[in-house]
């Protein structure tokens, strides 16, 4: 298509219009393309006022957590504090424990001696009343005999009957291994007076010779010489022919 241009007038209003048309081309380019960075920066700048907000809350919630975290750590040493104090008190108490049995176990074999040694002396007090018994009557048998003298007003000796060595034979009826004694049951009656040395047998084999140091009517005491076995009650005594130095 071709313009026929008439005078230098017509291209000079050609030239401005085309001018025209490409400055207003321009501004609407120009307005378009600045909305749209407009829009572009509203955008933006939505998207940093989220970011901003949301980088306010993870700091709030940091905050948070690090105080949570700290009075966690607190409670924890707390309790760590209280752990070891209560392993300290239990190590205390079964120290205490040990200790108290340890203390028991002494009372208890301090109370055995002592209900053994009680048990001796009983035997003894027993052994000792039966004894003053016999004492008294035979006092008040001489006193009477004393008295029968005086009235007949009569002295007469008497003949000496000396009677060979008694064979004893008895057994053993207690025995005290702590103060190595034991108790037979041989005694006045029998002909037994101390200082006498027998045997005790078990199964016709010598297991000790014991010495008579005490006698009372029907027991004696006597002291655990020398020993060959552990002596038990129901072993049988009985004469030896060994002389035995103490």
């Amino acid at each position: 298509m071709r313009i026929k241009v008439k005078s230098k007038r017509d291209v000079f209003f050609l030239l401005l219009l085309l001018g025209f048309l490409s400055f207003l081309s321009s501004s609407i380019v120009l307005s378009i393309n600045l909305q749209k960075e407009r829009k572009e920066r509203s955008r933006l700048e939505n998207e940093l006022l989220i970011t901003v907000e949301e980088k306010q809350r993870i700091a709030r919630e940091l905050k948070k957590m690090t105080k949570l975290r700290m009075e966690t750590q607190e409670r924890l040493e707390k309790e760590i504090k209280k752990v070891k104090l209560l392993q300290e008190n239990l190590n205390a108490e079964r120290t205490e424990k040990k200790s108290l049995l340890s203390t028991l176990k002494q009372k208890k074999e301090e109370i055995e001696r002592l209900t053994e040694e009680l048990k001796t002396q009983k035997e003894k007090e027993k052994i000792l009343s039966a004894r003053v018994k016999t004492l008294q009557e035979e006092k008040r048998k001489v006193l009477a005999r004393l008295s029968d003298l005086e009235k007949e007003k009569e002295v007469s000796l008497k003949k000496i009957v000396v009677k060979p060595s008694p064979e004893f034979t008895g057994k053993v009826l207690i025995v005290n291994r702590r103060f190595n004694f034991l108790m037979i049951d041989l005694g006045e009656e029998d002909g037994l007076t101390p200082g006498i040395v027998l045997g005790v047998y078990r199964n016709n084999n010598l297991l000790a010779k014991i010495k008579v140091k005490a006698v009372y009517q029907h027991i004696a005491e006597a002291s655990i010489l020398k020993a060959r076995a552990p002596i038990s009650k129901g072993d049988k005594v009985q004469s030896i022919l060994t002389e035995v130095e103490e």
